[in-house]
């Protein structure tokens, strides 16, 4: 099983640079998990991810969002799909200031 620290994160991001977030997970299974499919909600947001999480092993998913020349309120949205079947949404939302 797949388990994140946090899955939702609200922050404030600027307008004037492309922002990155950082998810951390772990593989708290026996088996190596692999990453099925992953998509964004917009083409505006890219994942990078592992390919493979070993039994045990932690990890980082680094949410790259391009908001640059925008402002107001924001979502945006990762959804994981993974080899033990298991989905996972991690969301950032915000303020572009």
């Amino acid at each position: 099983m797949i388990s994140f620290e946090h899955t939702a994160i609200k922050t404030n991001i600027s307008s004037l640079k492309v922002h990155e977030q950082v998810f951390k997970g772990v593989n708290l299974s026996n088996d190596t998990i692999r990453v099925v499919t992953k998509s964004t909600s917009c083409g505006c947001t890219v994942a990078q991810i592992p390919n493979e999480i070993k039994p045990l092993e932690s990890f980082e998913v680094i949410m790259v969002v391009n908001k640059v020349g925008q402002s107001g309120l924001f979502a945006t949205k990762v959804t994981l799909l993974f080899s033990n079947d298991q989905e996972v949404i991690l969301t950032l939302s915000g303020n572009i200031e």
